[in-house]
Parts: structure tokens; sequence; C-alpha cells
């Protein structure tokens, strides 16, 4: 009898410790370029992280199949700016400015991410199709503040950009753009709380076991 409380309370918190979902964390490494004015300074960017969670484990995820967003720029190893774009799958405010789950070059505050999670799976360095994030906000004078981190192309040479404008300076002292020297994703189960059920079984099964050395 003793036996199967304790196997039965064991059983009961079981499922509660299985339910961890994943955290992948996608780095983009990149060398700036100077042309069409974008600065070559490694200070002013050349490594993007990306933080997110998908609610899939397998399959392309986009930007609506996320639980989690963030946003990081690095410059020569240190945090040059961090975006929190989606938390518990709603899509979070910029300075205060709503943001939706479209294209970012049709608003002012859009996000854009495409993951292939059965590709990363064959090849920790694929997988990553296309994100973008931006965020701009316009200002009483009419200048405006932008913020853009995002993958594009040129002559199928896949290349970074990251854009800080106005509120950090000027245009070629604070973007920069390049060639990606290198892309991987690596996956973190998430620390799962203890369920509130969990002390109380783990109480009990003291008790029993207890109770049991007492009889003997």
């Amino acid at each position: 009898m003793l036996r199967f409380s304790l196997a039965a309370a064991v059983f009961a918190v079981t499922p509660s410790l299985a339910c961890a979902s994943a955290i992948y964390t996608t780095t983009i490494d990149y060398t700036p370029d100077p042309d069409f004015g974008w600065s070559s300074s490694a200070a002013r960017g050349d490594r993007i992280v990306i933080e997110w969670r998908p609610t899939a484990e397998t399959g392309t995820v986009g930007e609506t199949d996320l639980d989690a967003l963030t946003f990081h720029l690095y410059g020569d190893g240190a945090l040059i700016w961090t975006d929190v774009a989606i938390v518990g799958g709603v899509f979070q405010p910029i300075d205060g400015q709503p943001r939706e789950n479209k294209p970012p070059y049709m608003i002012p505050n859009g996000i854009v991410f495409d993951f292939d999670l059965d590709a990363w799976a064959l090849d920790p360095q694929a997988g990553l199709i296309r994100f973008d994030n931006d965020g701009s906000v316009e200002q009483a004078d009419g200048a405006s503040d932008s913020w853009n981190l995002f993958l594009g192309w040129d002559d199928g040479t896949p290349r970074a950009n990251a854009l800080l404008y106005d509120a950090y300076g000027a245009y070629v002292a604070n973007s920069t753009r390049g060639a990606i020297d290198a892309v991987s994703t690596t996956r973190l189960a998430a620390a799962v709380p203890l369920p509130g059920a969990l002390p109380l079984a783990l109480v009990g099964m003291a008790g029993l076991a207890l109770a049991a050395r007492r009889r003997g």
C-alpha cells in the first residue's frame, strides 16, 4: 500500500514537470560594410541576437507562432540596443506605439520573423528565413526616431542591417550593414517553476517514508 501511494504521488507531479517549452537563440554575425554611407565601425553593430520561443516544435514558424521574441544588437561585444517585441504571444508596443504582425514597410511598427525548425534540426546554421523588426515614432518637430534590424539580400548575398536613427545620432554614425559571416541557432529547454502541488506532494511523500520507518 505504501509503495502504491508513493508511486501515485510521483505520477501525479510528473506531467507538470514535463511541460517545458523550448527557447531558441539565433545569433547572426556580420562584417560592417561602408557602402552607401553605412558605418564600417564594428562598435556600431556587428552581431544580432534573437531570442524566441515558438508554440510549435516542427515546421516553419512565423511571428504569429511565437510566445516570446526579443532582439538584441551588439557591437564589439557590447550591447547597443534591445527590443522586447512579443510577450505571451502579444505584440508589444515600442515607445508607446502599437505594433502589429504586418510587414514593417506597410506600417511604422511591424514585425516579421520566419524560421524553419525542420531545416535547423538538420543543420544548426540553417533555418532562419527572414526577420524584420521596425519601430519608428514621429516626434513633435517632425523628426523620427527609428530602430530597425532586418535581413536582406544583395545579388543573392544575405546581409544583416542595423539602423538606429536620430535618437542615437546621425544615420552614418549609428548604422551598420554587412554580409553575414555566420548564423547559428541553439535550443534550450525553458526552466519550469515548481507547480503549487509539488511541495505538498513532497511533504506527503516524506511523511509516508517516516511512517514506514517507524513501523519498521
